[in-house]
């Protein structure tokens, strides 16, 4: 496995601006708009000016290797090609194998460093969540990114997938002597889920990589961790966290999402927080002409909107505002990819805005406009706790 990268440009910073302000959906009164692509953001060799003070990492997700899905060179050719500054990390969001038939078969983690590297010179860190299709890693669960890494000026936090299917420490315990109980898992997951690494039928039980992750076996468990390490910070320093399965409700197998949107709650009332999700792009691909997609809503979210949440099956959906950045980190099996740069615009000595770009295998695709969100791509907004004025919204009530 690659080393985290050391934190190279920043200093952390402890203090946030005394007296802030609330206001509604706003990231400062005093700064100007910070959505598509005006201002000083025109001028060559102003963007040349900001490229010194930039930071930028590629994320994707679901790969897989089988059918014809896999298009992850050819993304990240696009995603360093149109990014600010070269790239220092490439984060992948789970489902590297599998797809079009083929179950979960084995692999290689190296492989997708080969892939990344043929892509982006200069060997970036590579970090890559678990998903629900990677269970015949033959490197195993080492290989996959969990809990917090410090990057250049910001953190990435990653969620196991078994931390987002499971909500309680007690169903997951449940779940692993089920499997215990059973012979080999079945080769393929059925549709809408599986066992494997992929949710299991309530009958098979559980036998992911996942199940020993030292940062939680659910979302009881892991959220906790979470909030233990956010307890733990001295800056405000902006906090990615990517989880392989989605917090909105739809395929019904992430009941552990209504827990970690407490944590995610109280994390973003001290920093700016961006969640990545994945996993649904068979919701989008098995569309009929005329039908709707929810996952496409949902594409990007900014702090203040609103999002229908999964829990657990005596909860069931709870719609709430988000005080966060809720993104899909891109389907490479779909022929996208985002492209995220934090930069210090004020030269502050921290983050105080953030970049969020689109790319598409096809141009014209609506992926690349982030679905039926709305939003301009590329997506600006000011950092609520560098800019100074923020709102922080509160947990959800029970």
């Amino acid at each position: 496995m690659k080393k985290p990268l050391p934190l190279l440009r920043f200093p952390a910073v402890a203090t946030l601006a005394a007296g802030a302000l609330l206001c509604a959906g706003c990231f400062g009164t005093d700064l100007p708009p910070a959505s598509g692509s005006e201002g000083t953001d025109r001028d060559p060799a102003r963007t040349e000016e900001l490229s010194a003070f930039t930071t930028a990492f590629v994320t994707a997700s679901d790969r897989h290797e089988n059918g014809k899905g896999n298009n992850l060179t050819s993304l990240l050719e696009l995603a360093l090609a149109g990014s600010p500054v070269t790239p220092t990390l490439v984060l992948l969001d789970g489902d590297y194998v599998g797809g079009g038939g083929g179950g979960n078969p084995e692999f290689s983690v190296f492989d997708l460093y080969d892939e990344v590297d043929a892509a982006i010179p200069g060997t970036p860190e590579v970090l890559a969540t678990y998903g629900s299709h990677d269970i015949n890693c033959t490197e195993g669960y080492d290989a996959f990114f969990t809990g917090p890494v410090r990057l250049d000026g910001f953190y990435a936090y990653g969620i196991s997938f078994a931390q987002m299917t499971y909500a309680t420490d007690a169903e997951m315990a449940e779940a692993l002597a089920k499997a215990k109980k059973q012979d080999a898992p079945p080769p393929k997951p059925p549709e809408g889920g599986g066992g494997g690494g992929g949710q299991p039928p309530k009958d098979r039980g559980y036998d992911g990589l996942d199940q020993d992750d030292p940062n939680g076996i659910s979302a009881e468990s892991g959220s906790a961790s979470f909030l233990n390490w956010v307890s733990t910070l001295g800056d405000s320093d902006p906090i990615v966290v990517a989880s392989h399965v989605p917090l909105h409700a739809n395929r019904g197998d992430n009941p552990g999402a209504l827990t970690w949107f407490d944590a995610l709650q109280t994390a973003a009332a001290s920093h700016d927080v961006i969640f990545l999700w994945a996993h649904n792009h068979t919701m989008e691909e098995h569309l009929h002409e005329g039908e709707e997609s929810v996952d496409r809503d949902y594409y990007l979210l900014a702090p203040g909107d609103s999002l229908t949440l999964q829990g657990p099956k005596d909860v069931g959906t709870v719609r709430e505002k988000i005080g966060f950045t809720y993104l899909n980190a891109g389907y490479v099996k779909l022929g996208f990819v985002t492209v995220i740069s934090f930069t210090d615009y004020n030269r502050s000595g921290t983050y105080d805005r953030m970049r969020i770009q689109r790319f598409g295998l096809d141009p014209d695709q609506p992926e690349t406009t982030f679905g039926d969100t709305g939003r301009p791509n590329p997506y600006n907004a000011w950092l609520r706790f560098s800019a100074g004025p923020h709102r922080v919204y509160p947990k959800r009530n029970d």
